[in-house]
Order: C-alpha cells, then sequence, then structure tokens
C-alpha cells in the first residue's frame, strides 16, 4: 500500500523503488539490531542493490520519514 501511494507523490517508478528499497533494508536492519540505524548501516546493501552512491543515500533517507509521516497522516 505504501508503494502505491508514493507512486501518486513521485513521478519515477524508479526513485519509488529507491524509497521502497531502502524502506526495506531498514527494516532488516532494524530487525537484526536493537539499536540507533545510521546511513553508514545501510551503505554497502544500497550501493549493491541500486548503484546509487552514498550522497544518494543520504537524500533518500532524510526524506523518507516524511514520506512514512505523510502516508500515515493520509491513512487516517
Amino acid at each position: 500500500a505504501f508503494a502505491q501511494w508514493l507512486g501518486t507523490q513521485i513521478n519515477s517508478q524508479k526513485t519509488v523503488s529507491n524509497y521502497i528499497k531502502l524502506f526495506d533494508l531498514f527494516w532488516q536492519q532494524a530487525q537484526e539490531h536493537n539499536a540507533k540505524i545510521t546511513v553508514s548501516d545501510l551503505t554497502q546493501d544500497w550501493v549493491q542493490q541500486t548503484g546509487l552512491g552514498m550522497d544518494s543515500l543520504k537524500a533518500y533517507f532524510a526524506k523518507l520519514p516524511d514520506y512514512l509521516e505523510a502516508y500515515g497522516r493520509s491513512r487516517r
């Protein structure tokens, strides 16, 4: 449901896909480690799965919480 909603907010399917990959990576890390997750925890898998670098990861990582919050508001 989040991916479909995100597709209505972002025109690029590749960008939507990258946000979903980031969310999945974040969730996987959260399940494996009971600590605060940082960008550096996600970097290696991000680069392997998207082909994008650290700067892109930082940009996506910074915006993901806003999208999740907006999605939550839209579901109320």
